[in-house]
């Protein structure tokens, strides 16, 4: 199925390219590599993702996560022996969460889908 990004989504990932580049960012000691329209995990505008990162729990659960980004909560999710399906509608973030499960030692553990 091929998704279609709404065309204000569109232009602001692409404004957002243009002002700024990938960076590499850590949070609980996981290593992320992050696009340019992403929030970092410990940016102000991610305090639903603080919150999670600061109290995760999920050890031999499974996990959805709607809205992966870059995986940042699936990696810690794993990291902790949590079970994670991950999903976005973006092809940039599905690819950037594979790369960065791979880079966290943890892919086997995560199934990322568009």
């Amino acid at each position: 199925m091929k998704t279609k990004i709404p065309k204000i989504t569109m232009n602001q990932m692409h404004f957002m390219k243009s002002i700024k580049q990938k960076e590499i960012v850590e949070a609980n000691d996981v290593m992320v590599e992050i696009q340019p329209y992403m929030f970092p995990p410990k940016s102000p505008f991610s305090y639903s993702t603080r919150v999670l990162l600061d109290n995760i729990d999920v050890a031999g659960k499974r996990i959805l996560e709607i809205g992966i980004g870059c995986g940042i909560i699936s990696i810690v999710a794993a990291k902790q022996g949590a079970f994670v399906d991950g999903v976005d509608i973006l092809p940039e973030c599905v690819k950037f969460s594979i790369d960065n499960a791979v880079r966290n030692k943890v892919f086997d553990r995560i199934r990322i889908l568009l």
